[in-house]
């Protein structure tokens, strides 16, 4: 019988940060952050296109929902990924993310 109790590990809010910080340092010292500009998920449709699907071998790209670009006063400053729920969940906790920290609108 499965038990109908979940155990889940968290991270403190400073960790996290820390981790974060540390994932910008690491990105910027190889000299890549946000690469392409738009949600991850948008690439699903580009890849379905017989000229486009090549790009699924581009090593800095993963066409899954879940990460979305980052603008600040029109700049391009990086980018969210969440991952969990389904495709479409994790793009909607993005979003809601971004609009919460007053990134989207």
């Amino acid at each position: 019988m499965t038990s109908p109790i979940l155990s889940t590990a968290t991270i403190s809010l400073q960790a996290a940060q820390a981790l974060l910080a540390e994932a910008r340092r690491a990105c910027a010292a190889r000299g890549f952050a946000a690469s392409f500009g738009m949600a991850t998920h948008q690439w699903n449709q580009y890849m379905a296109e017989p000229a486009v699907a090549p790009l699924a071998h581009h090593p800095r790209l993963t066409p899954v929902g879940g990460g979305v670009p980052i603008f600040y006063e029109g700049r391009l400053v990086g980018g969210i990924g969440v991952s969990g729920g389904t495709s479409a969940q994790d793009h909607e906790a993005a979003e809601e993310a971004l609009r919460h920290a007053r990134f989207m609108q």
